[in-house]
């Protein structure tokens, strides 16, 4: 079984397959063309961590296959820790006066595509994951969904 850590950048962890699609300087972090991870073999992935960046650097058909590509490639038991920028919150935070322009427009720019929460939860659901956390957190526009195969 093996760990698989998305969107790392400069934050891998030790004993995962640490991979980005951007380039790094990190020796520890391998780049990929896409996160569908389709040369990972079915059932093999015992924990994947998908950090905030992840979905927003797919098309947003791009993240359904992704989804499910990831939901064939988690073991039975396994886990998804899912992270991503929250659309209605980051707008509310802006609309409210808790971030301002220049953060607000650099997560819309630098994104192809922007998520709800009900939105993720509610696709992971329907390809097989059983949820067992929904929250938010870091300036509380970041979700995260702890979910299980």
């Amino acid at each position: 079984m093996m760990k698989v850590n998305l969107h790392s950048g400069e934050n891998t962890r030790d004993a995962y397959s640490n991979l980005d699609v951007r380039e790094t300087n990190n020796p520890s972090s391998r780049k990929v063309e896409n996160y569908s991870l389709m040369e990972y073999p079915a059932n093999e992935i015992e924990e994947l961590i998908a950090h905030a960046g992840t979905l927003e650097s797919m098309e947003r058909n791009e993240v359904i296959e992704s989804l499910k590509s990831w939901h064939e490639r988690i073991s039975v038991g396994g886990s998804l820790k899912i992270s991503f920028v929250e659309s209605k919150k980051i707008a509310n935070a802006f609309c409210y006066n808790n971030i301002d322009l220049v953060t607000y427009e650099s997560h819309l720019i630098s994104s192809k595509s922007m998520h709800s929460m009900f939105e993720i939860r509610s696709t992971l659901i329907s390809l097989g994951f059983k949820i067992n956390t929904c929250d938010f957190s870091i300036n509380d526009y970041i979700g995260t969904i702890h979910a299980e195969k």
